[in-house]
């Protein structure tokens, strides 16, 4: 088995490389898997209105991103590349990650609970760099990116609100 690190979109050639993972580290036979985590924010229930600062962020990130030479839509290219590299048998599972510790469930409920702190902990350092340097329409100041982020955490923060995103 050889497992792919997430965000693998920094890497400009996704199916040569994954050629050459499984010509070096795969025998016959052998497998690998992928986990990718969508930047847009989603949810079912309506606990979030519909002018909510955090169903923003994926369109923010994803328009810098493009500016910048590095997509952020390897969760709907990855199969492709997975397939242009010659695997067979592919298959793959969608996921909708709870932000927080909203759902019932127990399992879903600590899940939501760690990717929570991921959100709190990586929302800066995954918008600085884009918005100040591709921001949309021009790039953002380091101020802005840090009251922009200050208000997606207090939304994240709010209990009331349903929210995940894709993976």
């Amino acid at each position: 088995m050889l497992r792919v690190s997430p965000h693998v979109t920094e890497l400009k050639d996704v199916p040569q490389i994954l050629i050459h993972a499984r010509n070096s580290h795969l025998q016959p036979g052998g497998w690998i898997e992928q986990l990718e985590m969508s930047s847009f924010i989603e949810c079912d229930d309506g606990s979030a209105p519909n002018n909510s600062i955090l169903f923003d962020w994926g369109h923010r990130l994803t328009t810098a991103a493009n500016k910048a030479g590095r997509p952020l839509g390897i969760m709907r290219t990855f199969q492709g590349s997975i397939e242009k590299a010659g695997f067979v048998d592919i298959q793959t599972k969608d996921y909708k990650w709870p932000i927080g510790p909203w759902p019932r469930d127990k399992i879903l409920k600590e899940v939501g609970s760690v990717n929570y702190q991921h959100w709190l902990i990586g929302m800066e350092g995954y918008g600085m760099w884009l918005l100040t340097k591709y921001g949309d329409p021009v790039p953002w100041t380091k101020e802005g990116v840090q009251v922009y982020v200050a208000k997606m955490r207090k939304e994240l923060s709010n209990p009331r609100i349903h929210v995940y995103h894709r993976a």
